[in-house]
C-alpha cells in the first residue's frame, strides 16, 4: 500500500485515506487513538509506504510528531513480534 501524503490537505483526509486504503475495521473513528488501536492489532501486518512524508510534517508539525510516534511504535512492535508489517516513509 502506497499513500501520497503530499496530496493531504487536512488531517481528516489523512485518516480517510488510511481507513479506505487499509480497510480498517468499522470501529475506526478518524483520530490518532483509533489509529493507534488499529495498528496495535496483531492482525495488522500491512507494508505501508508513505510518500512525501516531510511535506506532511511541514504542513502539520504537531500532528506529524504524533504520527511519527505511532509509526515508530508500529515498526518496533513488528520487529519484536516478527510481523511482516512495516511503515516506511519517503
Amino acid at each position: 500500500m502506497i499513500i501520497d501524503l503530499g496530496t493531504i490537505r487536512t488531517i481528516d483526509a489523512l485518516h480517510s485515506d488510511l481507513e479506505r486504503g487499509l480497510k480498517f475495521p468499522s470501529f475506526y473513528n478518524n483520530n490518532w487513538e483509533s489509529l493507534r488501536r488499529v495498528l496495535s492489532d496483531d492482525k495488522q501486518q500491512e507494508r505501508i509506504t508513505l510518500l512525501n512524508y516531510s511535506q506532511f510534517t511541514s504542513r502539520f508539525p504537531a500532528e506529524g510528531k504524533t504520527f511519527s510516534r505511532l509509526i515508530e511504535d508500529y515498526n518496533h512492535r513488528s520487529r519484536r513480534t516478527g510481523s511482516r508489517g512495516r511503515i516506511e516513509v519517503m
